[in-house]
């Protein structure tokens, strides 16, 4: 047998409906969600069993993570139904990292006296079962964090679109709305005083200053629904450019399959690439603004690049300024992905966004 691999015999039937019931005593001590749905609780003994049947052929030289060589895939895929069944029905990721403990503790004094039946549990065995727990304690506070930071991340970026639609109603809508709303008096003082001309003067700036507003309106109404919807990310990024500037040259090159995006990836990464060309038309004076799409085999890579004015990177991250690109690189970080950002005065500005996809994590 090759080094690193298993030694042990496949597990018996016995041994194996002991471990089950062990495990469920363990979760009804702990008083665990586990056993409050019986899919959930199937699923558990379904994740025993493929334990129990991975146990001959584990490859312990593998990085953990990395399923080993074993028979089948269907450990797999079991294990990311269950991450998403879990996930659905709300339990909280600690308690899936508790219920990998009990399965360890219900299942290693069992396997040892199944492959020792007259032997005593060696001092060493029990230093393991105690590593083990030691260990796990510690990956349930890890992971609770973890999961805090990631919905504090959430957070942040969801209000800062709050705050972004927030500052376009009240620094394009209400404006205009305000000039609507004199104009409307002046042309009621005009017509009173005789000066008709004057007075459709003022009718008309209002019905333009009104319109104005009313197109900021419609356009932050289209941004507020789903931002890519079926035709994808390329076409949702072309129809955003088609209506925010019409009066600039702009291009959406793609290469590769963008059909396969998971849907949650493409509107997030339709925000971020959004936000960097909004900031180039709002800010930057562009005449050109380039966006170029491309899936390989690392993930997906997406660049918007302008020919406008630039700025300091590192001062407008410290300044309210910054607040949207910090908004685009925490939706990146949510994604697991890097966010690159390169300009200077004069010089345009270039933001890339590289994404590992589903399946493609190391």
């Amino acid at each position: 047998m090759a080094a690193g691999q298993g030694r042990i015999p496949p597990v018996s039937d016995q041994a194996r409906q002991l471990i089950i019931e062990r495990y469920h005593k363990l979760l009804k001590l702990a008083g665990s969600p586990l056993l409050s749905s019986r899919s959930i609780t199937a699923q558990v003994v379904d994740q025993i069993n493929s334990v129990l049947d991975a146990l001959p052929h584990v490859d312990m030289t593998a990085p953990v993570g990395v399923p080993g060589a074993r028979p089948g895939a269907g450990s797999v895929q079991l294990s990311i139904e269950i991450g998403l069944s879990r996930a659905g029905g709300g339990v909280h990721p600690t308690e899936s990292l508790r219920a990998a403990t009990y399965i360890f503790e219900a299942a290693f004094p069992v396997l040892c006296r199944e492959l020792n039946p007259a032997g005593e549990l060696d001092p060493e065995i029990s230093v393991g079962a105690l590593l083990n727990r030691a260990i796990m304690d510690r990956m349930c506070v890890a992971s609770a964090a973890y999961v805090d930071y990631l919905l504090q991340k959430v957070h942040n970026s969801h209000v800062e679109e709050r705050r972004r639609v927030g500052r376009e109603l009240h620094d394009r809508v209400a404006p205009a709305v305000i000039v609507g709303v004199q104009n409307l008096d002046l042309r009621e003082v005009y017509q009173r005083g005789g000066n008709i001309e004057h007075a459709e003067e003022k009718l008309v700036e209002a019905r333009d200053a009104l319109t104005e507003a009313l197109e900021v309106i419609r356009h932050l109404s289209a941004e507020s629904r789903d931002a890519v919807g079926p035709d994808g990310l390329a076409r949702a990024l072309r129809r955003y450019l088609a209506s925010a500037a019409p009066q600039v040259r702009t291009t959406v090159t793609e290469v590769g399959d963008l059909t396969s995006l998971p849907g949650a990836y493409a509107e997030e990464l339709f925000l971020v690439l959004r936000e960097a060309t909004r900031n180039a038309l709002v800010h930057a004076s562009p005449s050109t603004v380039d966006i170029q799409l491309s899936a390989g085999q690392v993930g997906l890579y997406g660049c918007v690049r302008d020919d406008g004015t630039g700025f300091d990177v590192e001062l407008t991250m410290q300044q309210q300024d910054g607040i949207g690109l910090q908004s685009m690189r925490e939706r990146v970080d949510l994604l697991g992905g890097t966010l690159n950002l390169f300009s200077a005065p004069q010089a345009g500005t270039t933001v890339e966004v590289l994404v590992p996809l589903p399946g493609l994590r190391k």
